[in-house]
């Protein structure tokens, strides 16, 4: 493995998660898109399970 190539469990889980939502959410998650109430709502209910 290269040096600086690590990847800690955060990270793997954050990369995993973007992945697995929808172009909107990613975009929301990534500070492109600006985050209504409605969608920090139902984005903390899906964090949470």
């Amino acid at each position: 493995m290269q040096r600086g190539m690590i990847m800690h469990q955060s990270d793997i889980e954050r990369f995993a998660f973007l992945f697995l939502c929808g172009k909107r959410d990613r975009a929301i998650l990534m500070g492109i898109e600006k985050m209504t109430f409605s969608d920090l709502d139902r984005l903390t209910y899906v964090t949470d399970f």
